[in-house]
């Protein structure tokens, strides 16, 4: 059991590390392109309070969220998360991404 809690603890820390290095690049980038947090909260869609919990950290961006703002800024999604130092254009969505979700070519039907 306890093996298992420092797992869980380690994983927690390495959560917590990624989401300080992803709130440092939005600020970064943010104040590169001199925009407001309120400005930025609307190009996603949120409210400023809630575009300030992803800048402190205290709360994670979605994926959704995270391309939008890669998208505007024209950074990859990898940069924009701190998980990549280069600055590389957004290159758009994957085709079978666009519409939703993922195309798997299965059907809602029973199995017969």
């Amino acid at each position: 059991m306890a093996v298992a809690g420092r797992k869980k603890s380690k994983e927690k820390k390495v959560s917590e590390k990624a989401n300080l290095a992803c709130a440092a690049r939005l600020r970064s980038i943010r104040a590169e392109e001199q925009i407001t947090q309120s400005e930025a909260a609307d190009i996603i869609g949120i409210g400023q309070r809630a575009y300030s919990a992803y800048e402190t950290g205290r709360c994670s961006i979605s994926v959704e969220n995270l391309g939008k703002l890669a998208e505007y800024f024209d950074v990859s999604m990898d940069y924009l998360s701190g998980a990549s130092p280069i600055k590389k254009p957004f290159s758009g969505y994957p085709d079978e991404y666009k519409n939703g979700w993922k195309k798997t070519g299965r059907t809602s039907s029973a199995r017969a």
